[in-house]
């Protein structure tokens, strides 16, 4: 009954102020934080149990390790962090277990390191302005040479930082020797701006101009591969008001459109486009008119780019580096994504589950619905359940649902179908997810997905906690409500195979595009004026939300990567609704790969500015 629960904050591996006089729990910090925990509650045992998996379960159920641990272990055998082959013949229980928790503290912490310098990589830009440089172009031209210093600022206060810019300028056939200015990768910002002020706007001949000889320069002149900017964000921002010769690209019809039908000794646009791809490199165009829209269309194909390129408002050319600005933040929230799923696969070799996207895959109506049972899971009652690692409790449901037969999308890390659930009144539209890897083993298919519900269901849980103090004030703050999607495992039974689990989601219908507003490392989205007039209430609220969660779990942990939509569908008016958050927690080894610890915590309150919300609500500054 006076056995301390609660760890002391100041005890550092044998030394406290207070000694034996403090309240709290003093004990040795390991990686996993498990160890410590199940030190008294485990007595060596022998078992014969010759399944490597079954025996590390049954030795963690035989030794009273709390079940949320054993599910974390489990979790972590599923996606290769806990190397069974060194478990021996003769091991006991506490030998297994002992074996299991140091194998996936060891891999945790490679990974962590790993994933970590993937995250500050991808916060690196690489920009090259691919710009036109016809005489229609001048203002838009000046306006790049005099923003290059604002657009790296604004990067930099969103926690980028700029490690190369080039430009490519392109006129017109017609141009002969003029035709093409180049400057490669530099971090001097001066030899930048005077490279763009010496180039002179003119030429074009017809109203067509050479773009893809433009954009040829861009990838094979340039230094894209340069070791130094390996893991980088890198980018092509090109504004142009004139598409590329050859009616393929533009529905030109006036005399004197397009005066070259062919483009000669260069690489197709198909060929370019793939090795953008290879390169990792992202496309944004900065729209000034329609004549580019076919181009954009073009390069939008499976054949070149392969999904809908961003288009940013580059109408008006003093709006130039909220345009570039803008492109370079979705940028570096893509790369973050990749950044996430490659630096926490390590050296394990992942079993790639085999698909193929197609947008347009729905649920066949004619197709049979199947039984299946979901499981939801409750939010812990309070924070002291959080830390002591008490399992939530869960709630069971039978469902018939009917899935789509191809994702029809894909994150870093789970592809999407489109589903059916039957109601009394009819079918609801759902979402159902699944893992892009295969577990090691599919009987670790359920642990591995309930580590991640759990995930979700205490983020949700601070939610709840963060509107309710924000309620309390004396003066409303906000019109805006946070939560996060609502989160099922439904698992699917088939006679003769292994159970197919899939997370369930409402499907967001007629909503804005997704957004993200922190990744989790120190990447926090600034408001342009490419941005709607609340976003930056938005940022700001997101970012008090991750604020809050580490001073209300008493610094146990940290809820960030907040993407999400706006939703007036809610019954409680305009919801910020996030999805797939980050948990990092430096004690412990729980809440999945995208935990980077001590870490990410550190990063995430480098960039972080305490704004009207964190005052309001009394939160300190770290």
């Amino acid at each position: 009954s006076n056995y301390k629960t609660v760890e002391c904050r100041q005890w550092q591996n044998g030394s406290c102020p207070r000694g034996d006089a403090c309240t709290y729990k003093h004990s040795p910090r390991d990686v996993a934080g498990v160890m410590s925990m199940m030190e008294n509650l485990m007595m060596e045992d022998n078992t014969d149990e010759a399944d490597p998996v079954k025996r590390c379960s049954a030795a963690m159920g035989r030794q009273n390790v709390p079940a949320t641990i054993q599910q974390t272990m489990l979790a972590q055998m599923a996606i290769g962090n806990i190397d069974l082959e060194n478990i021996e013949e003769g091991d006991g229980d506490k030998t297994v277990v002992r074996k299991v928790v140091e194998e996936a503290t060891t891999r945790t912490k490679a990974k962590r390191i790993a994933l970590v310098e993937a995250l500050r990589r991808s916060q690196q830009v690489l920009l090259c302005f691919l710009v036109d440089t016809t005489g229609s172009m001048h203002f838009h031209m000046k306006a790049v040479k005099d923003n290059i210093n604002n657009i790296v600022d604004s990067l930099k206060e969103a926690g980028c930082m700029i490690v190369g810019v080039g430009f490519v300028g392109y006129k017109d056939f017609t141009d002969r020797e003029k035709q093409f200015d180049v400057l490669p990768f530099t971090t001097n910002l001066n030899k930048f701006s005077s490279f763009v002020d010496d180039i002179e706007a003119r030429g074009g001949g017809d109203i067509a101009e050479n773009v893809l000889g433009g954009l040829e320069l861009a990838l094979y002149k340039l230094k894209w591969k340069s070791k130094k900017y390996k893991g980088c964000t890198k980018v092509i921002y090109h504004t142009a008001d004139a598409p590329p010769h050859n009616p393929k690209y533009h529905e030109g019809t006036r005399e004197g459109y397009d005066n070259f039908s062919e483009y000669e000794h260069i690489p197709s646009s198909e060929d370019m486009f793939a090795k953008m791809k290879r390169n990792g490199i992202l496309y944004n165009f900065g729209r000034i008119n329609d004549e580019c829209d076919k181009m954009i269309n073009v390069f939008s194909d499976k054949a070149h780019y392969g999904k809908p390129i961003t288009m940013l408002d580059a109408k008006d050319a003093r709006k130039i580096a909220d345009s570039v600005t803008s492109s370079v933040m979705e940028s570096v929230s893509i790369q973050s994504d990749k950044a996430n799923h490659k630096g926490t696969d390590g050296d394990v070799p992942k079993r790639l589950r085999p698909y193929a996207i197609d947008r347009l895959s729905v649920v066949d109506p004619r197709s049979e619905w199947t039984r299946c049972s979901s499981t939801k899971l409750d939010f812990p009652q309070n924070i002291s359940f959080l830390k002591q690692w008490i399992a939530l409790n869960t709630r069971l449901q039978k469902y018939s649902i009917r899935v789509a037969p191809r994702p029809f999308a894909e994150g870093s890390e789970r592809i999407a179908f489109r589903g059916e659930l039957k109601q009394r009144d009819g079918e609801e539209p759902v979402v159902l997810k699944e893992f892009k890897t295969m577990s090691k083993e599919e009987s670790l298919d359920e642990s591995r997905y309930m580590a991640a519900m759990e995930l979700q269901i205490i983020a949700k849980y601070f939610t709840v906690l963060f509107n309710k103090r924000l309620a309390e004030l004396a003066r409303p703050l906000t019109s805006y409500h946070l939560s996060f999607l609502l989160v099922k495992l439904v698992r699917f039974d088939h006679p003769g195979s292994p159970p197919r689990y899939m997370f369930m989601e409402k499907e967001l219908q007629g909503m804005d595009e997704v957004v993200r507003y922190t990744n989790n490392y120190s990447f926090v989205r600034r408001a342009t004026a490419e941005d709607d007039d609340e976003f930056q209430e938005r940022v700001e609220l997101a970012s008090a939300f991750s604020h809050f969660t580490y001073v209300e779990s008493e610094e146990y942990l940290l809820v960030c990567d907040l993407e999400g939509i706006v939703s007036s569908r809610s019954a409680k008016g305009k919801t910020l609704l996030f999805t797939d958050p980050a948990i990092h927690c430096p004690s412990h080894l729980r809440f999945g790969d995208t935990n980077i610890g001590k870490e990410g915590v550190d990063a995430f309150f480098k960039t972080h500015k305490c704004n009207m919300f964190c005052k309001a609500l009394g939160l300190n500054r770290h």
